[in-house]
């Protein structure tokens, strides 16, 4: 989770029967414990503020000025909750809560911080903690993922329409032609080509099937897609990769493998659910992440086996080149994963808005030559079942991350996602 501190914003709504300037001094401790954390006051006038707002309810009689304002709020920022923050005195949680009743009539959402005294130190870290939340969220919204051909044929429900992601979770399809993937990377030099691929093959512990020419070739299209990242102004990128193996007889493996370890978030088959859950946990954690197919589920010991042949170094303790799986051809990264605690990930369901969340633990890794090079086995916790992935999927897919987080992602999910509907 970012630890890192962020402003908020929030207005003072008094009922015009009061008097504004004597209930603001009835507040004022309240507002020093804004100010010690970063929340700055701000007239009616600014609606427009680009950073989290928060709506004092400082008195009751305020609900349809609170649901004006909200309304004049959405002109300059969609798709977010409103926050009121409601204290114990001059009916303010009665008036906070007829505002989040209609607010959810109308199939919008919201939630309401309520602090007990200007010493409530839970209260105030609940609305620091929806601050990060709502950073995240404009940071998607701000985001533009690079899809390169359509999702393959087999994620038949992995492929929303750009309207859906766009409405759900923020970020803008961009379209590219995966054909310019190709012509654009005959344009390096050899030195050029050379010098990327030997700053990658340099960490890797051995060579196995890969020619040099391959090996070239793979590397010469991680410069090319990096380049229509870096024109494009992308934030994510995803590839349909089979279409350069049957074309063109190169994998993406390696340049989605060396863009990851770059920190740019790249994804496998132009599936967008997977790709953006990277995006996601990338903004909210600042962690890496592995996108890969469950291969195996073991039902009695509660485990399964994630499969694929593309990873971020910077996620495994040793790599050798291998290989493409499926094809025999190209270049596939095989990884070994240590023993550790992970979070497995997956977004979907017709409208994006599904999640499904699993704790574990990396067991061992695996090295099978009948399933995609980079493998790992994991045990779920006891409090997750694997049987639900029979039960209700919501794709192939799953993003793997280190540490326990689901806790957060579940948190940021309830809170953010739902608005958008």
């Amino acid at each position: 989770m970012k630890t890192n501190s962020v402003n908020f914003d929030y207005l003072l709504i008094s009922s015009a029967l009061h008097d504004s300037n004597e209930f603001e001094r009835s507040v004022s401790a309240y507002i020093q414990l804004f100010s010690n954390h970063n929340g700055l006051s701000l007239k009616q006038e600014r609606i427009d503020t680009i950073n989290p707002l928060f709506y004092f309810v400082v008195t009751g009689g305020t609900e349809r000025k609170i649901l004006e304002l909200h309304a004049k709020r959405k002109k300059f920022v969609s798709n977010e909750a409103v926050f009121l923050i409601a204290y114990p005195e001059n009916n303010s949680l009665p008036a906070a809560l007829e505002v989040l009743a209609r607010l959810i009539q109308s199939g919008e959402n919201g939630r309401i911080f309520f602090l007990n005294s200007p010493d409530d130190e839970q209260g105030i870290q609940k609305i620091i903690d929806a601050t990060l939340l709502s950073e995240t969220q404009k940071s998607l919204q701000h985001s533009k993922i690079g899809m390169a051909g359509n999702a393959s044929e087999w994620l038949v429900a992995s492929n929303p329409e750009p309207e859906i992601i766009k409405k759900v979770w923020g970020p803008k399809i961009v379209p590219i032609e995966p054909e310019d993937i190709f012509y654009k990377s005959k344009k390096f030099s050899k030195k050029e080509v050379e010098s990327i691929l030997n700053s990658f093959l340099n960490k890797a512990e051995k060579i196995i099937e890969p020619s040099k020419e391959e090996l070239f070739d793979s590397a010469s299209i991680y410069m090319a897609i990096k380049e229509i990242i870096k024109n494009e102004s992308l934030n994510a990128f995803t590839l349909r990769c089979f279409d350069l193996v049957i074309n063109y007889k190169i994998t993406g493996c390696l340049a989605l493998a060396k863009l990851n370890d770059d920190g740019i978030i790249a994804g496998c088959e132009s599936d967008i659910p997977s790709t953006l859950a990277m995006l996601w946990i990338k903004l909210l954690l600042n962690e890496n992440s592995w996108m890969a197919n469950p291969a195996e589920i073991l039902i009695k010991e509660n485990s399964l086996w994630l499969a694929h042949c593309t990873i971020a170094p910077c996620m495994v303790d040793k790599f050798i080149i291998r290989s493409h799986f499926e094809t025999g051809l190209g270049v596939g990264i095989q990884g070994e994963m240590e023993s550790q605690n992970i979070t497995l990930v997956r977004i979907g369901g017709e409208r994006l808005d599904k999640l499904w969340l699993a704790e574990g633990r990396i067991t061992r890794p695996g090295f099978s030559e009948f399933r995609c090079r980079t493998q790992v086995k994991i045990k779920l916790s006891d409090n997750y079942n694997v049987e639900d992935l029979l039960n209700a999927p919501l794709g192939n897919h799953i993003v793997l991350i280190k540490g326990h987080h689901a806790a957060h992602l579940s948190k940021w999910h309830e809170m953010m996602i739902n608005i958008q509907r």
